[in-house]
């Protein structure tokens, strides 16, 4: 029988500290499926979240607490982690 190949799950201080040291890298709540990246403009670190609605980055001004408490997982060039 074959394992079951899942992503690789992350606290969401562990994701956020992965996706400040790698602009490439963005993350996505398991609870509401919203994907966020951070960017640095003009020396300042901006929190942004995709929006389907108008199909591009906005500033994101905050999460919601009950999404920060859940898991979270990396993608980085359209490619998720998985668990090795």
């Amino acid at each position: 029988m074959q394992k079951e190949i899942k992503p690789k799950e992350y606290e969401f201080s562990d994701a956020y500290k992965k996706a400040l040291e790698d602009g490439d890298i963005i993350i996505t709540s398991l609870k509401s499926k919203d994907k966020y990246r951070i960017e640095n403009v003009e020396g300042k670190t901006k929190l942004k979240f995709f929006s389907s609605t108008i199909d591009n980055w906005r500033n994101c001004p905050f999460i919601l607490a009950e999404e920060i408490s859940n898991k979270w997982i990396l993608e980085k060039n359209g490619v998720v982690e998985y668990e090795s």
